[in-house]
């Protein structure tokens, strides 16, 4: 890690000076990397709670090997929510699709699956338990490129001590704003 310090502040010498907005920006976006991986370092241990996201900026999707490039201009669609225990690490499809969670579940993840995605987008999932916003679990994704298909997951996190409450979870999908799938699942003993 120190050596990818080091490269950078050498690349960052050797360039023209930048405009001091787009300098205030990238320092700005270090800074929240930098606060990302302590939060992170620091959940392993601590106080019981619910994880919520560290970072609610929108975030860059990685591009999954199994993601379709688009090669025409086409409306987004989107395939219903899918609820899992697991997901395929290299493409997010579901592959432990649940009908309900029990409360020692580890996570609850959502994964809906998008068409004619272009680069750019905004797909943001947004997070109630019996009818209460959940808002500090909203999540949003930005796909570095456009694609034909591609999986999509979402998820909540427990500490492990702390069960799920027993109750309805729902979930709402929207792309740039605009609410495209719906779906609410029952946490039961």
């Amino acid at each position: 890690m120190m050596g990818r310090v080091r490269l950078w502040r050498c690349l960052v010498a050797c360039r023209a000076p930048r405009p001091v907005a787009r300098t205030a920006a990238r320092r700005s976006r270090g800074a929240a990397c930098l606060a990302l991986a302590c939060a992170m370092l620091a959940s392993c241990g601590g106080e019981l709670r619910m994880v919520p996201p560290a970072d609610p900026s929108p975030q860059t999707m990685s591009a999954a090997p199994a993601a379709t490039p688009l090669s025409t201009a086409v409306a987004p669609r989107f395939g219903p929510i899918v609820w899992a225990s697991a997901i395929d690490p290299a493409t997010s499809a579901p592959t432990e699709p649940v009908l309900s969670y029990p409360p020692d579940a580890p996570r609850i993840i959502v994964v809906i699956q998008a068409f004619a995605l272009s680069a750019g987008s905004v797909v943001e999932a947004t997070w109630e338990y019996n009818n209460t916003s959940l808002e500090a679990f909203s999540t949003s994704l930005v796909p570095p490129s456009s694609t034909a298909e591609r999986w999509i997951s979402f998820h909540i996190e427990r500490q492990p001590d702390v069960p799920w409450p027993v109750g309805t979870y729902e979930v709402s999908v929207s792309l740039n704003g605009t609410s495209v799938q719906q779906a609410s699942i029952e946490v039961t003993q």
